[in-house]
Parts: C-alpha cells; sequence; structure tokens
C-alpha cells in the first residue's frame, strides 16, 4: 500500500509536470504574427497526459480494493 501511494504522488507530479508542457488543441496565438489565425492541432504531450491519468487511476482503485480486503481481514482476526 505505501509503495502505491508513493506511485500515485509520483504520477501526480508527472502528469502536471506533462500538463505545463502540453499544447491545448485549437488554441489561437494572440496576436497572430502572421497576421492570420494560427491552430494548434495539438502533440504527442496530450497522449502521454491521457496514458499517466489512466495509469494513476488505476493506482487508486488498485489502493481501495487493497484497503477493503486489509480492513475485512483486519476485522476476522478480532
Amino acid at each position: 500500500m505505501i509503495s502505491d501511494i508513493t506511485l500515485i504522488l509520483i504520477f501526480t507530479f508527472l502528469i502536471s509536470l506533462v500538463n505545463s508542457i502540453r499544447e491545448i488543441p485549437d488554441s489561437t496565438e494572440y496576436p497572430p504574427l502572421s497576421g492570420g489565425i494560427v491552430e494548434n492541432a495539438g502533440n504527442g504531450w496530450n497522449n502521454a497526459y491521457y496514458i499517466l491519468l489512466i495509469i494513476q487511476l488505476i493506482l487508486i482503485i488498485l489502493l481501495t480494493i487493497s484497503g477493503i480486503k486489509t480492513g475485512m481481514n483486519y476485522k476476522r482476526t478480532e
């Protein structure tokens, strides 16, 4: 459980780092340097952001399940 909590904290840091790097799709640069509208189609950091988010959600679910199982086993020994 301790390693799971540590991994969740590490992934939280990585998600915030990737979130600061990634570009928001369909954003415009204001004022446009070329006189026209500049649109960004996104980049690979968006995919990394969502993958890290999914991994973190899986770790939270595993932590919840292991906490429930530990609680059930703890009550049985009393």
